[in-house]
């Protein structure tokens, strides 16, 4: 009853607000629900407002409670999941600030951070990130934050500031970090157990089928499993507990959160330098350090980073990027204008540039066999000692088309395993003349003059790799497409479709695509 009140009221207040709804439908656990999402947008002076109201309810009638759950804990994650974004100025201004969503974000010249996004994964993960900016005479700062509802699961913290030496001579220092790579690893139910380790990966009260049996009944289990009391204490450990269980036949789930996986931590920190020639014209440069500290339970560093490889001896300190001279410049009419950047890169073994891009949430951490987690600070060991160049531009051509492109080509050396073991045994080597390349490419039409057609998208980016051959993707692969066909005025039917790639873990070694389609009705209220 209180929801259909709720429901009512938000549509009442969202009326002759800047405001659309959707309507398509979800499945979730298995079972489809109708959806109908609300997002208004509310303008107060400089502060932005945008809401993010949503709806699941399903052939009776019902709605799907765990999306409006204030109960306990839940309160705060509920209210939060609703807000799409809360901005104050522009980031131009001398104050900015964004929570919510994050698109697209770069930190400074993009040696770390270049075109990061908190909503690669959205709805399905529904992120809180905060963008904050500064600008004085003195200093400018930038502070970024990937998830504030979720801080201990945070996949980017990264600061910058600026400092002027001269009237067009500028210096930055900056600084960017993943706290625990490990916690990249999907968790729907958020309860501290990887899907892949946990055997109710939508039920937050349950990650165990063995001990849920034994919670059935547990003073039946108690009395039964005395003969595994070893230590002589009163009452049954958890790993004496599991003995018994598994003495009983019942298959033990043994994860342990913050134990079970070693915590992986990667900082890269570095320094540019910039010098504006005219209004348009700028020239840069940029050096950047990656270095990694993994921990054990115990808060013992890990020897896995510290082995042997190739003949070389791995510590904490991975790898270094240099930009040493780049040049941004811009120019045409506004009818025709273009933005461009060139640069030169170099960069010793184990550093990628752009480390924190846009598919970073998506191969952060995955699952490549039931004992083996790789991070994407384990595939900085295959990276080695490159050189080349990179070309970014943004074209707008006649207000009807936008182009953006950026293109890295590098040559030098990369790692080559014979196969037979892991990345990490010293029977690989680099290998020279090798190449690693990266496209992104984004096409948009400016639909306006196109009756029907609303929204028109194509996209695809591929990161460090040798090919762009789409028949054969990489974890480091999306592409996808956002059209949207006006039915009626203020009707629009929305496709949004996504294909990103991950390890197929009952083919190893083997990747499958992850094709994710969202569609609804969108009505402008």
């Amino acid at each position: 009853m209180m929801r259909n009140i709720f429901l009512i009221a938000v549509m009442f207040f969202t009326i002759g607000l800047s405001a659309n709804a959707g309507i398509g439908s979800v499945t979730i656990d298995g079972k489809i629900y109708n959806q109908l999402a609300l997002r208004p947008d509310y303008n107060f002076g400089k502060f932005g407002l945008g809401l993010d109201l949503y709806f699941y309810i399903d052939d009776e009638g019902k709605f799907y409670e765990k999306t409006w759950d204030f109960s306990g804990n839940n309160a705060v994650e509920t209210l939060l999941d609703k807000v799409r974004y809360l901005s104050y100025g522009k980031p131009s201004d001398r104050f900015y600030f964004r929570v919510g969503n994050m698109p697209s974000v770069t930190l400074g010249y993009g040696i770390l951070v270049n075109n990061y996004s908190n909503t690669i994964e959205y709805p399905d993960i529904r992120r809180l990130g905060l963008d904050i900016r500064t600008s004085s005479r003195a200093m400018s700062t930038q502070f970024i934050h990937s998830d504030l509802k979720r801080a201990d699961q945070a996949g980017l913290v990264a600061f910058r500031a600026t400092f002027p030496l001269a009237p067009r001579l500028k210096v930055g220092v900056f600084l960017a970090a993943d706290p625990d790579l490990t916690k990249g690893l999907l968790d729907s139910d958020d309860d501290g157990y990887p899907d892949y380790f946990d055997d109710s990966p939508d039920d937050v009260a349950s990650y165990s089928n063995a001990q849920d049996t034994y919670e059935s009944n547990s003073a039946w289990w108690d009395s039964s499993c005395t003969a595994f009391d070893a230590d002589g204490v009163v009452g049954l450990s958890q790993e004496e507990l599991n003995n018994c269980l598994s003495g009983a036949g019942l298959s033990v789930n043994t994860f342990v959160p913050g134990t079970t996986l070693n915590k992986e931590t990667i900082t890269g920190a570095g320094i540019d330098m910039s010098l504006i020639l005219t209004r348009k014209i700028t020239l840069y440069s940029q050096f950047a350090q990656l270095m990694m500290d993994k921990k054990d339970a115990n808060g013992s560093s890990s020897s896995k980073f510290s082995e042997e490889i190739g003949g070389e001896i791995y510590s904490s300190s991975l790898g270094w990027g240099a930009i040493p001279i780049g040049l941004g410049f811009s120019f045409g009419p506004d009818k025709f204008k273009v933005s461009t950047n060139l640069e030169y890169r170099m960069n010793s073994r184990h550093f990628m540039f752009g480390f924190w891009d846009q598919s970073y949430e998506l191969n952060r951490a995955s699952v490549e066999s039931a004992d083996n987690i790789r991070t994407r600070t384990n595939s900085l060991l295959d990276y080695g000692k490159l050189n080349g160049i990179f070309f970014g531009m943004n074209m707008s051509m006649l207000n009807f088309m936008a182009l953006d492109v950026s293109y890295q080509h590098m040559a030098g050396e990369t790692w080559v395993d014979d196969g037979t073991v892991s990345f990490s045994s010293v029977d690989g080597y680099f290998k020279e003349d090798e190449e690693s390349k990266s496209l992104l490419a984004k096409l948009s039409l400016n639909v306006s003059k196109i009756p029907k057609l609303k929204i028109a998208e194509v996209y695809y980016e591929r990161t460090n790799d040798t090919s762009f051959d789409l028949s054969e993707p990489s974890l480091n692969t999306i592409h996808g497409y956002n059209i949207g066909y006006e039915f009626s005025e203020g009707v629009v039917l929305l496709y949004k479709g996504r294909t990103t790639y991950v390890n197929d873990l009952e083919n190893l070694g083997k990747l499958k695509s992850n094709f994710s389609l969202q569609f609804e009705t969108q009505i402008a209220l």
